[in-house]
């Protein structure tokens, strides 16, 4: 059984809720896998810590938490810091370059998605070319 654990944390405001709702609805709509998302967010409207959490799996998901992600999505230091001890040895790391500092060690690759029109060209074309 197949089991894919993501997560996504940024600031509100960035869409790191609805990233996780939209992925986790589209892997049980259209690949007819069991998703689930839980989410994590402050108070305030806009730019609080945030996280989403999205476990896929080919059968039922039996706890809904991720302790350590295949994936990890980052949009602020703050959720660097915070998630990136619980990604796996093996997991794909994608950060926010113009608001993270990450370990290049780690390994890594990602947008800077504050600049929107920066980043169709050169990152479509990586992140579609490791799918």
């Amino acid at each position: 059984m197949a089991i894919v654990r993501l997560k996504i944390g940024g600031f509100g405001g960035q869409g790191v809720i609805l990233a996780g709702h939209l992925i986790g609805k589209a892997a049980a709509i259209y690949n007819k896998k069991h998703s689930v998302m839980t989410q994590s967010f402050g108070p305030e409207a806009r730019g609080s810590a945030c996280s989403s959490q999205v476990i896929i799996s080919d059968g039922p998901i039996r706890y809904p938490y991720v302790r350590r992600a295949d994936m990890l999505v980052v949009m602020s230091q703050e959720a660097y810091d915070k998630f990136e001890p619980q990604l796996d040895d093996k997991g794909l790391l994608l950060v926010e370059k113009d608001l993270v500092t990450y370990d290049k060690l780690r390994g890594g690759f990602g947008p800077t998605a504050s600049r929107p029109r920066a980043w169709p060209r050169t990152w479509a074309r990586r992140w579609c070319s490791t799918w």
